[in-house]
């Protein structure tokens, strides 16, 4: 089962456990006498610098996926936005569900950020939308995938070894070796970050956002229910929609020939113009040829009548 935990800012810095309940009271502070079931190297990613998202096996048997620098609703003194963060923690059997929840945040962390800083409330004391998160990463399971195109990111499902993704917050991660080595000491992370397979910059992920198509892998179930006396069937739903999904196809088939069609008639066209222009181009050339043989055997006529 994934556990779910918060860094915010409510009267200082504090780590809280989230359990997944609607307008929950967040009193399940993590502290050294409880640390609410918060593996002690998870924990070090709330309190150090250096990563966005890091999603790591902290040992064969338990996976951590961080999102640090969430702007939160809070402001400072100076009316910026404090920043707050959000741990998963999953058992190996999780690692399907937490393979897409990672590329789905990744893919459109703006999103992902706004939404889980709208979950916090502070009217009468701090509160979270437990049941909101929840069904968040309820969602990346079963039916939910990618479609198989487009970003680096879908390397992450279904990828083995021990750093599955890491976005660092500095542009020089990877590439000056001393920012690197201070990176992987911070957070404990090993060589195996370094791989470029394993790691994004901010800058690039913010590039390849949204490349990532979300699809649905199973077909939907026969689900009947009644609504004032009529029956909404979802096989006839599917059933229709599958049907329209092939007229579709089909059409795109007949668009692609067209296309084909088109670009050949329009090669043909071409190769007729240029044909056409070589025939001018020797009808000119006989013409003047013809025209110079004539007035040569006319002006020749001329000297002979008058000598």
């Amino acid at each position: 089962m994934i556990r779910y935990y918060c860094q915010y800012s409510y009267g200082g810095f504090r780590t809280f456990r989230i359990m997944g309940e609607k307008h929950e009271s967040l009193h399940l502070e993590v502290t050294t006498e409880n640390d609410q079931e918060l593996p002690q190297l998870a924990d070090l990613y709330f309190n150090r610098g250096g990563a966005k998202i890091l999603y790591r096996f902290l040992d064969p048997e338990t996976l951590a996926l961080v999102v640090r620098e969430i702007p939160s609703l809070g402001t400072d003194t100076d009316n910026r936005r404090i920043n707050s963060a959000v741990l998963f923690i999953g058992d190996k059997e999780d690692k399907d569900t937490l393979d897409l929840l990672t590329v789905r945040i990744a893919n459109n962390l703006h999103e992902f950020e706004e939404d889980f800083a709208d979950m916090f409330d502070l009217r009468g004391g701090l509160h979270f939308e437990g049941d909101r998160l929840a069904k968040y990463v309820e969602e990346c399971s079963g039916d939910y995938g990618f479609d198989d195109k487009g970003s680096e990111l879908l390397d992450v499902i279904g990828r083995e070894g021990e750093i599955l993704l890491f976005v660092p917050t500095s542009e020089n991660f990877g590439y000056k070796s001393d920012v690197t080595q201070k990176t992987l000491n911070e957070l404990q992370l090993p060589l195996e970050t370094v791989k470029k397979q394993r790691f994004i910059n901010l800058s690039r992920l913010m590039k390849i956002q949204y490349q990532c198509q979300p699809v649905v892998k199973k077909k939907a179930e026969t689900v009947t229910r009644d609504i004032g006396g009529a029956t909404d069937n979802h096989e006839d739903v599917r059933e229709q929609l599958e049907e329209s999904q092939k007229r579709l196809a089909e059409k795109e088939k007949e668009c692609d020939g067209l296309r084909s069609s088109a670009i050949s008639t329009s090669n043909e066209l071409k190769n007729i113009r240029e044909q056409y222009g070589t025939l001018q181009e020797k009808s000119k050339k006989m013409l003047l040829i013809g025209a110079a043989v004539l007035g040569g055997s006319l002006l020749l006529n001329l000297i002979q009548f008058f000598f």
